[in-house]
This record gives C-alpha cells, structure tokens and sequence, in this order.
C-alpha cells in the first residue's frame, strides 16, 4: 500500500471491515498485505482477547481493577501477566485517578504528575511495548519509564509526536493528539534493570499529563503479525477511532464498485 494509505484497527463491526476491505482491494486490484490486516483489528484480536503471551512481562489494564468508584485514587494497579509486576504507589498524592467510563464504557487512569512503579525488573536487550492513551497536550513528558529515563515512551519534545527515547537516538512513533486516545507502540525497545515507571519518570521532573487504559510489554521484538495482533486487540477493546481518510477510501471504492456494477445491470 502507498504513503498515506495505512490501514489501522477500528471499533468497526468486523463484518463491515471485511466487506470494506474486500471492496478496497477488488477496486485497486491489489493483494491483502500486513499493513492491510490493520482494518480487520477485530479479527485479528479474535473477540477481544489478547493471544500473544509469549514473553508477556508486563499487562495492566485498568479494566482489570476492581472494587474501585469513579474519582477514586490507585495505589496498585495490578499486573494481569503472569509475573507479578504490580505497579504501586504508596504516596496518596502521587497516585492516579480511577475514571469509570473513560473509553468504550471501560475504566482508565487519569494521571497529572502521579508515578506508578513495579518492582525491579531485569535488563531486557530487546522490548515491544503497547500503550493506549489520551496525552492531555503536547508538553515533553515521560509516559512510561524502563529501568532509566534514557529506556522510555516520551511525548513531545519539541515534535509534537509520540517517541521511544533510547539514547543516543530518539526514534518517533507516531504523531500525537489530545482529542482522542491512541494505541502507541514499538517493537525496538529496551530496558535497564531496575524499576519501571508508569506515567513518569524516575524523578518525576517530567511527569504524564493525561489517561492511560492499558499497557503490555514484551521481553522481545515482536514480529509484523503478532505486532498487527496486539495492536488489534487493543484497537477492538478500546473503539480507537478509524482515520477518516481510511473511512473515506473504502467508502470510495464501494461507490465503484456499486457504479460498476449499475453499469454492468443496465447494459445487460
């Protein structure tokens, strides 16, 4: 597929996504590739649950948390992995806040300078990290933190976009908005030893502005199709928003295809 013609996951029913997929590719007479699966996010995710386990180090998700009401602050938000990494905060000023209908009727965590943080966890060479969340500006924080404010997701820095902060190099992600949350994620992370930060860094100097609803990492790089399953998953789960532009193409090529074949019914 061409520049600007990525397919993402949506909250669309997965009938009408196939229906529309088939339609595009029928009209531009081209093949069904890995980028192209992005559209079919409920498929993929096959009904909301998360089948790539493999090396799952971490996975919070904030409609995992129970006996909590709207409003109401977070000391443990608990790790739904198998590892126990459950990221705490003992100090009732630095814990985020509980929202009962943040997203697709789900909870999410509301932070501004609040810092959750695992126990110490083992350098990792290698990372894949997956992260659905609403920036509430543009500012140059810290969203999430491995082992060192050099191993991190970062917003901002002058660049308005999402970013994977593994210095020397800064690698960008994908532009940010604060409209709407976003499934951010990379499959060329790394981490120190030590403990992990949610919604800061170490220090707190930088801290996130805004809501998080779920994060999951990997002990390793994904592959294409396991990256496109996860970010499915969590596409489907959470009713991220469709780009219109990709709303817009498909429905283009369904008009064609309905005029060719009017056309077709008239000239028989």
């Amino acid at each position: 597929m061409g520049a600007g013609e990525t397919i993402f996951a949506s909250s669309w029913h997965l009938e009408k996504k196939e229906r529309l997929m088939k339609t595009y590719l029928k009209s531009t007479g081209r093949a069904l590739t890995a980028s192209c699966l992005f559209l079919l996010g409920g498929a993929l995710a096959n009904g909301q649950t998360l089948d790539v386990t493999n090396g799952l180090t971490l996975w919070l998700k904030a409609d995992a948390l129970t006996g909590l009401t709207n409003g109401q602050s977070v000391a443990t938000w608990n790790d739904s992995s198998t590892n126990g990494n459950d990221a705490t905060q003992g100090s009732g000023s630095m814990q985020p806040t509980y929202v009962s209908n943040g997203l697709a009727g789900l909870p999410v965590l509301s932070f501004s300078g609040d810092n959750l943080v695992t126990p110490s966890i083992a350098a990792l060479s290698s990372l894949s990290v997956f992260m659905v969340a609403r920036s509430a500006d543009l500012g140059d924080r810290y969203a999430l933190q491995f082992g060192h404010d050099t191993r991190a997701v970062i917003e901002g820095y002058g660049s308005g976009n999402w970013r994977w902060f593994n210095t020397p190099s800064i690698v960008t992600l994908q532009p940010m908005s604060t409209a709407i949350f976003q499934t951010i994620w990379t499959t060329n992370g790394a981490s120190f030893a030590g403990a992990w930060h949610i919604g800061a860094d170490a220090g707190v100097t930088a801290p996130f502005s805004g809501s998080i609803a779920e994060v999951i990492v990997y002990d390793h790089a994904l592959s294409a199709a396991e990256s496109q399953e996860v970010a499915g998953y969590l596409n489907a789960k959470w009713a991220i928003p469709e780009p219109s532009s990709v709303a817009l193409l498909a429905l283009g090529g369904l008009l064609a295809l309905r005029g060719i074949s009017r056309g077709a019914r008239n000239n028989g």
